[in-house]
């Protein structure tokens, strides 16, 4: 008879440094509720977030299954809904502005 277990907490560690694939040990840790990828997260979030990708970020800290990395990414995916239709609403403002002084000077 032969038992084997594997170490659940080394799987996304093993994948991210030996085979050199963070993005597979995201889809691992997402889809097996892996631990070990709070780092990767973080990482993604952050990346996506710098370049403008608000969506992307938030769908990253929608799919993070750690609790800890959860709580935290959705805080800044908010922060960047909130800051995003915010700004939405004052490019509108300043378009409509424009517009109404254009239709004065005509």
């Amino acid at each position: 008879m032969l038992s084997v277990s594997i170490d659940e907490s080394s799987i996304i560690p093993f994948v991210t440094n030996n085979l050199q694939n963070p993005d597979l040990a995201l889809k691992l840790a997402v889809r097996c509720d892996l631990p070990g990828a709070e780092e990767l997260f973080v990482r993604k979030f952050n990346l996506l977030f710098s370049n403008g990708q608000f969506n992307e970020a938030a769908k990253v800290a929608a799919t993070a299954p750690q609790v800890r990395v959860i709580q935290g990414l959705k805080k800044k995916a908010e922060f960047v809904k909130t800051t995003h239709s915010m700004v939405f609403i004052n490019e509108e403002k300043q378009r409509r502005a424009t517009f109404r002084m254009s239709q004065n000077h005509s």
